[in-house]
């Protein structure tokens, strides 16, 4: 009976973390930010980097991807409650690969915005399964009960010095170094942010088999705090099926198995006749902290398209969510991860790549 509790019990924590998701939604981008829930607060804000940062810079090594989450915290001269802004980006020690350095190599982060600004801004990162990255500006007020509404702010974008858009977000993107400069539209205030394009092993093996061949399909579990599964699968047209056990799943690592023409088929059945092509790159559109997401990875009649569902997805998204998950089961994959043993709750001395929102 222990052995079962132990088995299921980091799984329940992950389930009840995603239940709290709407809670947490509504108090980063409240309707009416005066009715937004109160946050509970169990350390002071200056903490929060040294009791997370090295959590969080491991997550954001292990992903290939930028981590952003705002953790209740207390400040410590007035007592308010209130969370705090961190953004880490995969560090130089990590498995990511990134073509050059940034002006600051010591910490791999994202350029801050000039001092004279009322927003910090910070380029948010995402492997695509296909190719390339997708990029996300992000914008972080010393209010942060209030929304971040992308429409509040133009977006001027540049990859290796060339022009690449104007929205706040550029899906699945190559290059060196992105950059973008963001200005609000009230005040006429500008910021800025670059950063490394970075991908990782991770990111190579799902898109690629190790044989150039790109997949058809693709699905992949990304997780914040607490003990969520976090793993990709990728399918082949020839039906091989590819897994990469990350974190707190069983098996962790790499597998490969086989699927029918038929499973292929009814996959793309489904996502031609919910209009897979047409749907967002992502639900929300707006950036979500600390969301856990997952993506779905499609290619139809030759054109790729990736989905990210935080929050809020179309019931036809989740239908097929629910056949990957289906087809991941009967490979055997995915399974509990055994719980820890022992946790170190110990701060971290030093925390490098971290920045702070105002």
């Amino acid at each position: 009976m222990n052995q079962k509790i132990s088995k299921i019990l980091p799984l329940l924590t992950c389930l009840a973390i995603m239940a709290s998701l709407a809670t947490r939604v509504e108090a980063q981008n409240p309707k009416n930010p005066a009715k937004a829930p109160a946050m509970q607060s169990a350390v002071y804000c200056n903490q929060v980097a040294e009791l997370y940062g090295k959590e969080l810079q491991e997550k954001a090594n292990r992903e290939c991807r930028t981590v952003y989450p705002c953790i209740p915290c207390t400040q410590q001269e007035t007592g308010a409650k209130t969370c705090m802004q961190l953004t880490i980006q995969p560090s130089q020690e990590s498995k990511c690969r990134a073509t050059v350095k940034l002006a600051d190599p010591k910490t791999g982060q994202s350029a801050p915005a000039s001092e004279s600004t009322a927003f910090t801004v910070s380029i948010l990162q995402e492997p695509c399964f296909y190719d390339g990255v997708t990029l996300r500006a992000f914008v972080y007020t010393s209010n942060t009960t209030m929304p971040f509404n992308p429409k509040d702010y133009t977006y001027t974008w540049e990859v290796d010095g060339k022009p690449m858009g104007n929205s706040f977000q550029l899906y699945c993107v190559s290059g060196g170094v992105a950059s973008v400069k963001v200005t609000q539209v009230a005040t006429k205030q500008v910021g800025s942010a670059s950063v490394n394009i970075s991908f990782g092993d991770q990111t190579t093996q799902m898109t690629e088999n190790g044989t150039g061949v790109k997949p058809i399909a693709g699905y992949q579990k990304l997780s914040f705090f607490g003990e969520c599964p976090t793993y990709s699968v990728a399918i082949y047209q020839d039906g091989t099926i590819d897994w990469n056990g990350l974190y707190f799943t069983n098996p962790l690592g790499k597998r490969s198995g086989k699927v029918t023409p038929e499973t292929i088929k009814k996959l793309q059945d489904k996502a031609r006749d919910m209009g897979f092509l047409k749907m967002q790159n992502a639900y929300p559109m707006d950036p979500i902290a600390d969301a856990n997401g997952t993506i779905v990875f499609m290619i139809l009649d030759g054109q790729p398209k990736q989905v990210t569902d935080n929050f809020g997805a179309p019931k036809e998204l989740k239908e097929l969510q629910k056949m990957f998950d289906d087809i991941i089961k009967k490979q055997g994959w995915a399974k509990p991860a055994p719980m820890k043993k022992t946790v170190d709750n110990k701060p971290a001395k030093t925390v490098p790549g971290v920045g702070t929102g105002n």
